[in-house]
C-alpha cells in the first residue's frame, strides 16, 4: 500500500493518503460527541417538581402592533411579572409607548384579571437594539437567581420564504444572543403572528 500510495502520489492517491485519514478523525470526534451528549441527557429519574416561582416574563416590544398585542397576551398567561422592553434610539422615529401604555396594555390586562404588564423603554445612544435588551435580560436574572426569565420574541411569519427576505431578522438575532449568552435559565419563546395573502 506505502508503495503504491507514493508511486502513484502525483496521479491522485495523495487524496487517499490525506482525506481519508481526516474523514475517519471527523466521524470518531462526531461519534465521541453524540455519545457525550446521550450521556449528558439521558435519565430514567421522573418528574421532580419542587415549589418553583413564576418565571420573570420580558417581551420585546418594538411598537405597539399585533405581533406586540400576541406577545404580551402569552405572556400574561405565564407570569404575573412580565415587562414589555422597547429598545429607543435618539434618532428613530419610532413612537414611545409610555403616553398610550396605560389604556393599550395596563387596563386590558386589569380587566382581565391579570397583573399589568410594565413599561420599560431603554434608551440607545448608538441605534443599538439587541445590547440594551440583552442586559436588561441579564440583570433580572442576575437580580433573582432562584427565577428563570423567559424572553417572548414577536415573530411575523410570512406566506412565501422570498418574502421573508424583505424583513429584518432581528428576532433570529436576538434568540441566537440570548442562547448564547443568557444560560441555563433564561428561556427563550417565539410568538408567532402569521400574515395573510
Amino acid at each position: 500500500m506505502i508503495v503504491v500510495a507514493v508511486s502513484k502520489f502525483g496521479e491522485g492517491a495523495w487524496i487517499t493518503v490525506f482525506v481519508v485519514p481526516v474523514l475517519v478523525f471527523m466521524f470518531v470526534r462526531i461519534n465521541a460527541h453524540y455519545r457525550d451528549v446521550a450521556k449528558q441527557i439521558m435519565s430514567d429519574e421522573p418528574l421532580r417538581e419542587g415549589a418553583t416561582s413564576p418565571p420573570i416574563v420580558v417581551v420585546a416590544a418594538q411598537s405597539w402592533n399585533r405581533l406586540t398585542q400576541r406577545g404580551l397576551q402569552f405572556a400574561l398567561r405565564l407570569s404575573p411579572e412580565v415587562y414589555a422592553v422597547q429598545v429607543k434610539s435618539e434618532t428613530a422615529k419610532m413612537k414611545e409607548l409610555t403616553s398610550e401604555w396605560g389604556k393599550l396594555a395596563e387596563e386590558p390586562a386589569k380587566a382581565a384579571g391579570h397583573e399589568p404588564p410594565k413599561l420599560v423603554v431603554l434608551t440607545s445612544t448608538y441605534r443599538q437594539f439587541f445590547k440594551p435588551l440583552v442586559d436588561f435580560v441579564l440583570r433580572k436574572r442576575d437580580e433573582q437567581p432562584q427565577r428563570d426569565v423567559v424572553v417572548v420574541i414577536p415573530d411575523l411569519v410570512v406566506k412565501h420564504w422570498y418574502q421573508g427576505l424583505l424583513h429584518n431578522h432581528r428576532g433570529a438575532i436576538l434568540r441566537a444572543l440570548l442562547r448564547v449568552r443568557g444560560g441555563p435559565r433564561v428561556v427563550v419563546v417565539n410568538t408567532p403572528f402569521h400574515l395573510h395573502d
